[in-house]
């Protein structure tokens, strides 16, 4: 009797959910299909799939044979902030743990290029040293970002600063 009334219950609840189910599907209105869109979301999903690939592979040292630009062969884009200033306009990259003279900022045909690089310590670990590493998992390898320029930008008044990780281009824009 007990498995009878719980399967009823069961059959109810599944009816009631099928039919909720049915009665919204009736009252959405579909979305039309675009290509373009779908197209879209699968390139971020296989650019997150092969981040996250580079990243597991550059923290693993057992890799570090298959690079075949040595320490820091793996590329990484930095993330990005762009804000139009009014006369001029400033992009915000972190790239951390990059030396100052090893930051590569340029300008041709309206884009703007950034490159950098960052290296492993160069301290020895010898096996009986107490200081040995348990886990690494801070970038090592080069940055390189290619952004696209408005029209009104001036590629010839362009300035740079990195300080704390964070490099900061100004870039002014042509008088009308």
């Amino acid at each position: 009797m007990r498995k009878h009334y719980l399967l009823s219950l069961f059959l109810s609840l599944s009816l009631a959910s099928s039919a909720l189910v049915a009665e919204n599907n009736l009252t959405q209105t579909p979305q039309p299909f675009d290509p373009f869109v779908e197209m879209q979301k699968m390139h971020e999903e296989m650019n997150r799939i092969f981040e996250n690939f580079h990243q597991k592979m550059r923290m693993n040292h057992q890799f570090d044979r298959f690079d075949p630009f040595g320490a820091g062969g793996f590329t990484s884009q930095p993330a990005v902030d762009i804000q139009d200033k009014g006369d001029t306009y400033e992009v915000t990259a972190n790239i951390p743990g990059a030396d100052n003279q090893k930051i590569d900022v340029e300008t041709q045909n309206g884009q703007l290029k950034i490159s950098a690089t960052t290296q492993k310590s160069n301290e020895k670990q010898e096996n009986n040293s107490s200081k040995q590493y348990i886990q690494q998992e801070r970038y090592v390898g080069s940055y390189t970002r290619i952004l696209s320029l408005p029209d009104d930008a001036d590629e010839a008044n362009i300035k740079h600063e990195y300080k704390d990780g964070i490099l900061t281009v100004t870039i002014g824009k042509k008088e009308e």
